[in-house]
């Protein structure tokens, strides 16, 4: 009888850890490594804004990420921007401050439930349109949102977004940039390349 006992211990034991060892696999199985590529820093600002800590993370990963292509510094986020931001985007009109002297990116969506990041993939599509020979937009065509995503002048960003939009579009989200990348000139400003000197 002890044997039988014995018995069914073990095997009880041996299913609990296949078990546990197949939930321990699930929960770190990531698809193309996607979470390993895109931590995201917790960020904490006291005013109020409508993006969520983790689509913060997002926004500034793809802009790095965009920046690391042509050697540009990584852009922190600033709060004071943040919510310059979402003050604008909280009006839920798609267009750009008259009065500014900020870099500033908008993106509409008709789908108040469409992802925040859909709207910096929408500017980093901008670069096919730049003519590689000028570093200008290509004629007609427009490439100024993305210009200020990858401008080696930018350092601090901060992004807002109204998700309750009336009219036409649902969803208006609005990154401030500091200091300004591009200022409506459409040029591709790119870092300082390091001057080399021969030795003598």
């Amino acid at each position: 009888m002890r044997r039988i006992i014995d018995s069914i211990l073990i095997c009880t034991c041996v299913i609990l850890l296949t078990i546990v060892s197949a939930n321990s696999q699930q929960t770190t199985k990531t698809p193309d490594n996607k979470a390993s590529k895109e931590p995201g820093p917790v960020i904490i600002c006291a005013e109020k804004n409508g993006l969520t800590n983790e689509e913060i993370g997002r926004i500034l990963f793809r802009h790095n990420e965009a920046r690391a292509k042509v050697n540009a510094s990584d852009l922190v986020w600033d709060c004071k921007l943040a919510a310059t931001a979402q003050e604008w985007a909280t009006r839920g009109i798609a267009e750009h401050r008259s009065d500014n002297f900020l870099g500033e990116n908008i993106s509409v969506s008709s789908h108040a439930k469409a992802k925040a990041t859909q709207g910096v993939k929408q500017w980093l599509h901008e670069k096919k349109r730049i003519d590689p020979a000028t570093k200008k937009c290509k004629p007609g065509k427009m490439c100024l949102h993305y210009t200020q995503v990858v401008s080696a002048t930018s350092e601090r960003i901060g992004c807002g977004i109204n998700r309750a939009a009336t009219g036409k579009w649902k969803l208006l989200m609005v990154c401030n940039y500091d200091p300004a990348g591009n200022m409506g000139v459409g040029t591709l400003i790119e870092p300082l390349k390091p001057v080399l000197i021969a030795a003598r």
